[in-house]
């Protein structure tokens, strides 16, 4: 049977200023502000080092990121630690309810490869309180009517494999991956049907190997990244025909991987010179995962050149994220959640913001709203700790239509107002087209590059603002 390719990309545009609306024709006011198709697919989703804390409990093992952040100190913003974060681990109903609150139907978290292997490696250890943790959380969720997409790895490696083998440097990572995501499959598969193998391996390697800015903490010159991320596509594959081979007739599900791609523009989109900087500039981003999974070889412009092919079958979105939560390098002073936590109290209590309400009746009405609500509503709230509103409101800044290519909207996000750390939620609704070869979820912000011919780019500037675009594709039989 010919291989159906289902597809989701969300984009985020952050406007950088207010100003007023663009008028533009019906089609594009139907475009923005139309419904999804019927049976779209709403979301939230989390990842387990952000978010779970018991770091050391219930025979968990060390992750990179526990060695990272207990090491010296100045690797992350305050020191902070996620030994604790959100103590997911223990609110399990209560997050739940959350997700139930927000009316979503799909809920996106990660598993933490240490809390279930300790070493890393099936043959030495399976920690069964790992996997009850895990499989009566699953139960849990479908219990409530929410569809669990599960990915196996979300950045925090177990140490030891990192101690022993040098982590992603080494090929033999791609086996132990494999006999780890055949265990979920193994005792997870009856129930989830949507898995991804990895979360923005791109990112994980250029920090984690090049810069040092995340764990593993390593500056590589040369080939150690590329080698790094060669393995992790290696990797995928191996957990991909696994599931093909062995599980997908019996369970029925999906395998696929979520990539995570900062758009790129031409300065100059009648000059030649600037429209290839910026499609290598796409490929040397999305490609160079992208490509090997779906084409077999890496991008040709990483030796040369390669197009994306236009168009997207846009099935559900999995907004980031559920809670705030540890934010790598940042620490907690970045909040991205729909709820507020507050860290500093002991049971970490949480307070809903302004964008819960906003994004449930977005998934109420399976739509945005018309422009004329879109430009009065307040949607940007600030709140005192405890959630409630100061009244200090701003009205939406204007939408636009980015000029990027087909075919998809873009729209809620939550942040914090950085002074003082007082919590505030920003659902901004924007228009924007993309197109690219994969299913995607997840939340990370940067500038849309505008590239120059010559293979530099700077950023954009006046409308063009912040831009994030979160791929996972899905490959199904």
């Amino acid at each position: 049977m010919k291989p159906v390719w289902v597809i989701i990309l969300v984009w985020i545009l952050l406007v950088p200023r207010v100003g007023t609306a663009r008028r533009g024709s019906a089609e594009e006011a139907s475009f923005h502000y139309g419904t999804f198709p019927p049976g779209f697919s709403w979301g939230v989703g989390s990842s387990a080092y952000q978010t779970e804390g018991a770091w050391d409990q219930d025979g968990k093992g060390p992750s990179i990121w526990d060695a990272f952040t207990h090491g010296r100190k100045g690797q992350v913003l305050g020191d902070d630690t996620a030994d604790a974060a959100c103590d997911s681990y223990y609110k399990v109903q209560e997050d739940i309810a959350l997700v139930k609150e927000l009316r979503v139907s799909h809920y996106r978290f990660s598993l933490s490869w240490p809390r279930i292997l300790p070493t890393g490696v099936r043959a030495e250890q399976v920690n069964k309180r790992g996997i009850k943790f895990y499989s009566d959380f699953i139960d849990a969720l479908l219990k409530s009517n929410i569809t669990p997409i599960v990915t196996l790895h979300h950045w925090d490696l177990p140490q030891m494999l990192q101690v022993t083998y040098g982590g992603w440097q080494n090929v033999s990572m791609t086996r132990y991956f494999r006999d780890y995501a055949d265990l979920c499959f193994e005792v997870f598969g009856d129930r989830v049907k949507h898995w991804l193998t990895f979360s923005d391996p791109r990112t994980m390697v250029e920090k984690g190997y090049e810069t040092g800015l995340h764990a593993p903490g390593l500056r590589l010159q040369g080939m150690g990244l590329y080698m790094a991320a060669h393995h992790i596509i290696k990797a995928h594959a191996q957990a991909w025909h696994s599931y093909n081979n062995t599980w997908r007739s019996k369970q029925q599900g999906m395998v696929g991987i979520s990539l995570n791609c900062d758009w790129g523009e031409p300065v100059d989109i009648n000059n030649p010179n600037d429209t290839e900087a910026a499609e290598r500039y796409l490929q040397f981003c999305l490609g160079w995962f992208a490509n090997p999974i779906y084409a077999g070889d890496y991008p040709q412009v990483m030796k040369d050149h390669i197009a994306i092919k236009d168009g997207v079958n846009i099935k559900g979105y999995t907004s980031w994220s559920l809670l705030d939560k540890f934010e790598w390098e940042n620490g907690y002073a970045d909040r991205y959640g729909f709820y507020y936590v507050e860290f500093n109290v002991r049971n970490k209590p949480r307070y809903p913001k302004a964008s819960v309400q906003y994004y449930k009746e977005i998934i109420t009405a399976n739509g945005f709203p018309n422009p004329r609500e879109a430009c009065a509503r307040p949607l940007i709230s600030v709140y005192s700790e405890k959630g409630e509103s100061s009244g200090k409101n701003v009205t939406l800044p204007a939408v636009f239509k980015a000029p990027i290519r087909p075919d998809i909207v873009n729209f809620v996000h939550t942040n914090l107002r950085k002074n003082n750390r007082q919590p505030y939620a920003v659902s901004e609704l924007a228009g924007s087209q993309a197109s690219a070869e994969s299913w995607g979820t997840g939340r990370a912000v940067a500038r849309i590059p505008r590239v120059r011919g010559g293979g530099t780019h700077r950023s954009g500037q006046g409308a063009f603002g912040n831009v994030s675009c979160f791929c996972t594709s899905i490959r199904s039989n």
